[in-house]
């Protein structure tokens, strides 16, 4: 998760944007991604694969470690690509909440009233972004967001525990959650180069790049023909059972990691070392954090 063999510089994150044309939707959005990213700093592009895999099956990501402040410019990087800088559909929460019942509140009434304008029917075909800063254990103020979220979905007539499709949750916590919950994927910070690039990035539209997230999500149905269609998956779904991996989250996994047009996110052009790929990362995951299904 470090960079590493799998860093991708900024030269060929442009050159692969030079051949925007040429990339499917997916691949373009991925791409302009790296840029954000590799401008702050980040380099690995393991860790920005992953987040947006964890994106489209719409986990919470949660990233740890001492430089919370990096994540946290990593991830004000990303959703500025996607919905704007500075945007009404980027929210900070900063934790943890504590037992101060005015602090409870103010933060509270701003969760609700950003949760409201996402499930109103003019934000709906919007990406809503709620970034968490907290020191130590993310669990407690994670927990906190849910609920309040949950409230306010209760309130519309919503199902509760439901996170809507267009809201998405990026956690910069100082340790990793001690009981990780359902569909929270953990990741330690990547390494941070101390010298970012200052590279200008041609701009598209954002209702262009928030779409192509939400179109890109993968629902029920998709997963469903992929999981029927993914014949490749079969071996390397056997050999992540062998290594004690969930079978249904690594199915989930090989489905978010490949495009619209079935090519891989990992490796493009070959279905199995996709496949490889895709488990390897997850698997070492794994290691940093449980129960990411």
């Amino acid at each position: 998760m470090n960079g590493g063999p799998y860093g991708l510089g900024p030269s060929l994150v442009l050159a692969r944007m030079s051949s925007a044309t040429q990339l499917p939707r997916e691949q373009q959005l991925l791409a302009r991604l790296q840029t954000a990213a590799s401008n702050v700093g980040c380099r690995s592009q393991t860790f920005v694969t992953a987040t947006y895999i964890a994106l489209k099956l719409h986990w919470r990501v949660i990233v740890y470690g001492l430089t919370r402040d990096r994540t946290l410019s990593c991830w004000d990087a990303l959703t500025a690509t996607l919905v704007g800088s500075g945007s009404q559909q980027t929210l900070h929460i900063h934790g943890p909440i504590g037992s101060d019942s005015m602090t409870q509140r103010f933060a509270a009434v701003r969760l609700g009233e950003f949760t409201a304008s996402a499930v109103d029917q003019s934000g709906q075909n919007k990406a809503w972004f709620v970034l968490v800063d907290t020191p130590g254990d993310p669990t407690p103020t994670l927990q906190w967001v849910e609920r309040e979220i949950g409230a306010t979905l209760q309130a519309n007539g919503r199902p509760a525990q439901l996170l809507p499709s267009n809201m998405f949750v990026l956690v910069a916590a100082g340790e990793r959650p001690v009981h990780a919950q359902r569909c929270w994927l953990s990741m330690a910070a990547p390494e941070w180069s101390e010298a970012a690039g200052h590279t200008d990035v041609l701009t598209t539209p954002l209702v262009g790049y928030q779409r192509q997230l939400l179109d890109s999500q993968l629902t029920s149905a998709l997963y469903r023909q992929r999981l029927r269609e993914g014949q490749v998956w079969r071996g390397a779904i056997a050999v992540a059972r062998a290594r004690g991996l969930s079978w249904s989250q690594v199915a989930r996994w090989l489905a978010a990691s490949v495009d619209e047009r079935q090519q891989g996110l990992w490796t493009a052009n070959d279905p199995v070392a996709n496949a490889r790929h895709a488990i390897s990362v997850l698997e070492a995951l794994q290691h940093t954090a449980a129960n990411v299904a």
